[in-house]
């Protein structure tokens, strides 16, 4: 049997859906300023078993002493891995992506080029070899693509 909408009922539904739309539209406009909290209360339900852990089982007589405990243990978890993983870097020469491995050329026809391996410019064949490349069909608004440039190419660099 069908239920009867009464204006009552009509005019309680419509308040809780522009109740619902506010809040929705509330949550978007302060979601920068939100993001922060929900990250911290993430943070702080994880944590809760290890200050409850610290607090009871180790004995620790304050519920703000666990928490600084507990704070000192999770930064020093976090600083031995990372440190671990520079060291793991350093011992097996992981090749990381400095401005020294970035090397670009200029060519005759004005179109800068970068790669991570080295280009030698000064032979001849190799600089006729990109210059050929680089005047066939498309190649140029191809490249300004990639670049990001939306079909133009940036010749200011010299």
């Amino acid at each position: 049997m069908q239920e009867k909408i009464t204006f009552d009922k009509f005019i309680r539904w419509a308040g809780i859906g522009a109740l619902v739309i506010l809040v929705l539209l509330a949550i978007d406009h302060l979601s920068s300023v939100l993001l922060p909290f929900a990250i911290a209360w993430l943070i702080a339900y994880l944590l809760y078993p290890v200050v409850k852990f610290v607090q009871y089982r180790l004995h620790v007589p304050t519920r703000a002493l666990s928490i600084v405990v507990t704070m000192i243990v999770v930064i020093a978890v976090i600083s031995a891995v990372a440190i671990a993983g520079i060291v793991l870097a350093i011992v097996f020469g992981v090749r990381g992506c400095s401005g020294n491995d970035i090397h670009t050329v200029k060519t005759s026809s004005g179109v800068v080029i970068a790669t991570d391996d080295a280009i030698d410019t000064s032979d001849a064949d190799a600089k006729q070899k990109i210059d050929s490349f680089l005047t066939a069909q498309n190649a140029q608004a191809v490249i300004a693509q990639s670049m990001g440039n939306q079909g133009t190419v940036d010749q200011s660099v010299q």
